[in-house]
């Protein structure tokens, strides 16, 4: 025998599609923190998996570094960095998307090489992969929504919602 959930009270307490309402705004704001917690994740030195960038190589490290191969923080001059930033966030046609990355320019172009590796010159760095972002980062996102959640369950009832993770 299953179990029966009588949902017949849960229209007129709320609307369960206005709680799931996020506005461009509400999409722009989360865009922006998950982008400002990877770089975060990026200066800590720690990839997508969570695991340290491989170390500078002596002849890098000796010329720009004093010497130093770790941390690997990927921001020697902070342009690249800098670039990495919120391409698009939008809501459309019920579906929330946001995409952050450097544009196909010098900086750009930099990142892909620091993700992905240039043999014999540069050792990857997975800064993402196949959808891996780190920990900290995905974890974020799903906070991020939770609180929004919370926020239209609070506009909707009157009543203090907090979600906890």
């Amino acid at each position: 025998m299953g179990l029966i959930a009588d949902t017949s009270l849960c229209q007129s307490m709320f609307n369960f599609l206005n709680m799931l309402q996020f506005s461009k705004a509400n999409i722009i704001t989360m865009a922006e923190r998950t982008l400002n917690r990877h770089k975060k994740q990026i200066e800590s030195g720690k990839d997508a998996h969570g695991s340290s960038f491989e170390k500078y190589s002596k002849g890098y490290a000796r010329r720009k570094k004093g010497g130093q191969r770790t941390p690997v923080t990927l921001k020697d001059t902070g342009k690249m960095l800098k670039a990495f930033q919120v391409l698009k966030a939008d809501y459309k046609s019920k579906e929330l998307k946001f995409r952050y990355g450097t544009k196909a320019n010098k900086q750009g172009i930099k990142m892909n090489e620091h993700n992905d590796g240039v043999f014999g010159v540069l050792p990857p760095r997975k800064i993402a992969e196949d959808q891996a972002l780190g920990k900290d980062v995905e974890n974020g996102i799903v906070q991020d929504f939770a609180n929004q959640i919370g926020n239209n369950l609070q506009r909707m009832t009157k009543t203090k919602h907090m979600v906890k993770l």
